[in-house]
């Protein structure tokens, strides 16, 4: 864990941050079909209210949920997993302990991997596949994460959301100078090159 979150709370530990998790979904899925709405779990519970009620969402049934999804080399079950197919969207990492130091989680055929083992996954419990997200954290300055292929390539791996991903950007006038530049750039286009800007 990095020092920014032990910070404020210490290290639970994996197994504790993933029941904490799965509950506090739980309860974000239930309070957005309405009151009343009870919860009883092993860290949270909500009980039935007419304070403060907020408006339905406008997009229903909840705002999307993109969930970070683990696959864990050799593991027999993929629980990681499991929670982001039930989800909408899928940020998927590999965890490989012969991983090199410093490399990225995933490459390519890694990724095109986990995403049909949790598009099976969706298929058995009935979910569609189409328009669930599939999301490349990446950085197109190469700086925070160094991915091989164009965003082209991740494409037609089945990604469908690229998030530039900059870490370590300044404080000041020459970060902020990046973020636009960044964000005026626009996504790029098929086969490589920038899309054309909009007046």
């Amino acid at each position: 864990m990095h020092e920014g979150w032990t910070a404020f709370e210490a290290d639970e530990g994996r197994r504790e941050r993933a029941q904490k998790l799965d509950e506090c979904l739980a309860i974000y899925g239930g309070l957005f079909h309405g009151q009343p709405f009870t919860y009883e779990g092993r860290h949270y519970s909500v009980r039935p209210t007419e304070f403060m009620l907020p408006q339905p969402p406008v997009h229903q049934p909840h705002p999307p949920v993109w969930v970070v999804g683990a696959h864990v080399v050799g593991a027999s079950r993929q629980r990681s997993l499991e929670r982001a197919a039930r989800w909408d969207g899928l940020l998927p990492t590999v965890v490989d302990e012969h991983a090199r130091e410093g490399a990225p989680s995933y490459d390519l055929d890694s990724f095109a991997q986990v995403l049909r083992i949790v598009r099976e996954m969706r298929e058995e419990a009935g979910l569609p596949w189409e328009g669930y997200d599939r999301v490349v954290e990446a950085d197109s300055s190469r700086e925070f994460v160094q991915l091989d292929g164009s965003p082209a390539d991740w494409e037609e791996a089945d990604a469908t959301w690229w998030v530039e991903s900059w870490w370590s950007v300044p404080q000041g006038p020459e970060g902020l100078a990046e973020v636009r530049r960044r964000v005026e750039a626009g996504p790029p286009a098929p086969g490589g090159a920038q899309a054309p800007q909009r007046d």
